[in-house]
């Protein structure tokens, strides 16, 4: 079966997002390579404009309109790095963007999510669908519903992370991916493979989001929950992203708090100074408890970095309810008091 996306796809984004999105650096990572006696070496993607991988997908996917469908504007639902990531594309075309966002998401989130020029609709996550609005939205205004990652063109614009990192780092054995939907580890599993097909594709996702091990083994086990990475926490996987990580992916490793914690404790101030976050962790620490693989000295292996949730949370109550070891979930979070969901919803 053809997989959605090829490597002249990825390589055709990486012509269209040149100059508007970063080249991010892909740099050793000393404190890592000492605790698994690896080479490891991180890429930086939370040095985008955006602090995310998300605006090189959006920027693929919006340059791909039509003047007539640029005019009407898109809409995105998200609960901030595919929200700023649209949001950053849409005013660098010129072009107008409605993004639909939970009402509990970080204050910084929407903050700089508005301060792009967006227009933002709010909703009770407790009580509402967000897709179901953001659809809503895109019929009335006839606008362009923009996926998060089940999209080739998003996956695509993903996927030119890959090609940087290979060649930054051609000698890469191991590449180590986080997994929300699928859009990034798609993207990046068909160009690392298609220029080095012996690279190992591993995925990491949140431990009590499996969605991606469920559907890859036909498993059933229960998803949800309150979870530091918010921006992996991931339901339903891509039908698009599905089948490209049965094709070339070896493992889809969960992770759970307690190892995030760990390596919070021995890697804060070292060279994760890059603005460290939950997102980045998450994808850091099973390496560090060698719980993926069994990596020899001469392996090299490469994380790809961003920022998929804000370590502070919403104003700080999601962390520190983590820290008390009492999770707190944004669903039992309540409302920012400046907030009125109905009022906006109007």
């Amino acid at each position: 079966m053809a997989l959605p996306v090829t490597l002249a796809d990825v390589e055709s984004a990486a012509d269209t997002i040149r100059g508007s999105v970063v080249v991010t650096p892909t740099s050793p990572a000393r404190t890592l390579s000492e605790i698994t006696g690896a080479e490891v070496w991180l890429k930086f993607e939370n040095l985008q404009f955006t602090g995310a991988f998300k605006e090189r997908g959006a920027r693929n996917f919006l340059a791909h309109l039509s003047p007539e469908a640029r005019g009407r504007g898109v809409v995105a639902a998200s609960a901030g790095n595919h929200a700023q990531g649209v949001a950053a594309a849409a005013k660098l075309l010129g072009m107008p963007a409605v993004i639909v966002m939970p009402a509990d998401a970080p204050r910084a989130k929407r903050e700089r999510t508005a301060a792009l020029g967006a227009e933002i609709v709010l909703y009770n996550r407790g009580r509402e669908d967000r897709a179901a609005i953001a659809r809503g939205l895109a019929e009335e205004r006839a606008a362009v519903l923009v996926p998060p990652y089940d999209d080739p063109l998003i996956i695509a614009g993903q996927g030119t992370i890959a090609l940087e990192m290979l060649e930054d780092c051609a000698e890469l054995d191991v590449l180590v991916v986080p997994i929300g939907g699928g859009g990034l580890v798609a993207g990046c599993a068909v160009a690392a493979r298609a220029q080095k097909p012996s690279i190992e594709i591993i995925g990491v996702e949140a431990a009590l989001y499996p969605s991606m091990r469920n559907a890859v083994i036909g498993a059933n086990d229960p998803i949800g929950g309150p979870t530091l990475a918010e921006g992996i926490a991931v339901k339903n996987v891509g039908s698009l992203t599905l089948p490209v990580v049965r094709a070339y992916m070896q493992h889809v490793q969960d992770n759970a708090a307690e190892s995030v914690r760990r390596v919070i404790d021995r890697l804060h101030d070292s060279e994760f100074a890059y603005e460290m976050d939950q997102g980045t962790v998450i994808r850091v620490a099973p390496t560090v408890r060698r719980q993926l693989v069994n990596l020899g000295p001469d392996r090299v292996v490469l994380l790809a970095l961003g920022s998929t949730g804000e370590h502070q949370g919403r104003d700080g109550e999601a962390f520190r309810a983590w820290e008390d070891e009492d999770p707190v979930s944004p669903q039992e979070l309540p409302l920012p008091p400046d907030l009125d969901v109905g009022e906006l919803r109007s």
